[in-house]
């Protein structure tokens, strides 16, 4: 779906606030969710659809994958070791790395622009029910 002649833009500015778990802080943080991998994935399926329609398509399943089988591992882990504060900071991790994820891929693939202005810039805004650092490690 790339169109001809635009590369894959790539912005290094994009950060969650200073509340957001550090991963190297966070044991097992490749098992709660692989980023690498996840961004591999979201490239894959860019780069094999025609349409935003699909590509959409592609995102969901991927997303909802992931969120899942971060929430299952976080869930075991919660089950296995009844430490309620990693289970919390895990949840959150998940959740930061997600959001940033769809961030980046809406800004990089979606709306791209080479030199955006101030009003061209996004930003996402969590309020009402992100629990931020607060999500309980069972998700339904």
């Amino acid at each position: 779906m790339k169109p001809n002649g635009l590369k894959n833009k790539t912005r290094e500015n994009h950060k969650i606030d200073g509340l957001s778990p550090d991963a190297n802080k966070l044991r097992g943080h490749s098992k709660i969710i692989n980023v690498e991998t996840l961004t591999k994935n979201i490239d894959l399926a860019w780069e094999t659809t025609r349409t935003p329609a699909e590509f959409r398509s592609k995102l969901l399943v991927l997303f909802r994958t992931t969120l899942s089988e971060g929430s299952n591992f976080i869930q075991d882990r919660f089950l296995s070791n009844n430490d309620g504060a990693e289970a919390v900071l895990a949840q959150a991790y998940l959740m930061d790395s997600l959001i940033k994820a769809a961030l980046e891929t809406v800004d990089t693939k979606l709306y791209r622009a080479p030199n955006p202005t101030r009003g061209e810039q996004l930003c996402i805004i969590a309020v009402g029910g992100y629990g931020r650092g607060e999500l309980a490690p069972f998700l339904i």
